[in-house]
């Protein structure tokens, strides 16, 4: 199929050579295959068909980073930069690319570069002040936070940044009051309530927290994210019950929402574990099969193993491992489903994974229990 879909990009391109997006496709498709010189030659003849258009010169950056060439991606964005002098997405992309390389002046003089050219986006601003709080240069960050302030009074931006370098500084009581403001200052924006409670967490008020959701969802009826918040941390602080009720109540509300069926299913399958929960979650689950999610594939994998059907299991759970090899708790699941199934030399290779990775991980005081009986 790959090789087919190259040959049906290759094709066109032969038949409409002056077409940019068809020449980038067949790039990217290149790229992904790591033929990086024929990828760089499209792109070239993209630019030359196209002078114009942002996204080859951004996929010709990208093609050097791939190559580990950043001198090549920063010559890029600098001609970006000459290419668009009234665009501000050069100078953004060159900030980012010297963040990255920890050039932390020359990318804070970018963005204000890109500042300049478009004063009323606050991206390159927030950029910035990301910049300076990666440095620990708090006073330099408000100053550009009461900036924007001064500059746009109506919007709750500045409320929000204010909050958040307090909480980069570590003063969770100002980061606190800051998020109070925001509410008073803008009480239908979700991620006010959302600060607030984390801090109120990390102040060891979870309970605190979970009230400061609920208000939030009070006062945004329609708004699912907060429920959705306020349902992990239910499940976080055990109190499973109300999780599960809540995850039912959104399901209700976004019936065709794969996160809502994922956690509810697997805190019917983890936390309860009787045979009508177990066969509920698989319900929820089935259509998971072919999903590319490891998550997901976990999920239901774990839910044909509680209900002791192994090989459904390892056939579903080994899916999840090759989506994500380093997913300690998919490795751990594997693992238990491989010994039910008697494949003893594969169980112990995928729990000592588990075991190895050092991760907080229920179940592992069994996984740790049959490697000693090797």
């Amino acid at each position: 199929e790959p090789q087919l879909a190259r040959e049906v990009l290759a094709d066109a391109v032969k038949f409409k050579p002056d077409n940019a997006e068809l020449r980038l496709l067949l790039a990217a498709d290149m790229a992904d295959a790591k033929e990086y010189k024929a990828a760089a030659s499209e792109i070239e003849s993209a630019i030359k068909a196209a002078p114009q258009n942002m996204r080859a010169y951004d996929m010709k950056a990208q093609l050097a980073l791939a190559q580990k060439d950043t001198a090549g991606a920063e010559a890029v964005y600098t001609a970006l930069k000459t290419q668009f002098p009234k665009d501000p997405a050069g100078f953004v992309k060159l900030g980012r690319l010297y963040g990255e390389q920890k050039k932390f002046d020359a990318a804070i003089k970018e963005y204000d570069a890109a500042s300049k050219l478009a004063p009323q986006t606050h991206t390159p601003a927030l950029s910035a002040i990301g910049v300076l709080l990666a440095q620990r240069r708090f006073d330099e960050a408000n100053k550009r936070v009461e900036a924007i302030a001064a500059q746009d009074p109506k919007n709750v931006l500045p409320y929000r940044l204010r909050a958040e370098v307090a909480v980069a500084r570590g003063d969770l009581a100002l980061a606190e009051q800051s998020y109070i403001k925001m509410i008073e200052f803008s009480p239908t924006v979700p991620a006010a309530y959302q600060g607030l409670a984390r801090v109120k967490a990390q102040r060891g008020g979870v309970a605190e927290a979970l009230t400061v959701l609920e208000q939030g969802e009070k006062a945004n009826p329609d708004e699912a994210t907060l429920p959705a918040t306020r349902a992990e941390w239910l499940a976080r602080a055990g109190r499973n019950d109300e999780a599960i009720a809540l995850y039912e109540s959104l399901l209700k509300r976004k019936p065709d929402d794969d996160s809502y069926t994922n956690n509810l299913a697997y805190l019917l399958t983890e936390t309860k574990g009787d045979k009508p929960s177990l066969e509920r979650a698989l319900s929820l689950t089935r259509g998971f099969k072919e999903s590319t999610n490891p998550g997901f594939l976990d999920t239901l994998g774990w839910t044909h193993y509680k209900l002791g059907q192994y090989d459904d299991a390892v056939t579903v759970l080994e899916r999840a491992v090759q989506r994500s090899p380093e997913g300690a708790l998919y490795q751990l699941h594997l693992g238990l489903a491989l010994n039910k199934k008697g494949d003893i030399p594969r169980a112990q290779t995928h729990l000592k994974k588990a075991v190895d990775s050092k991760a907080a991980l229920p179940n592992l005081d069994e996984a740790r229990r049959l490697l000693a009986q090797k």
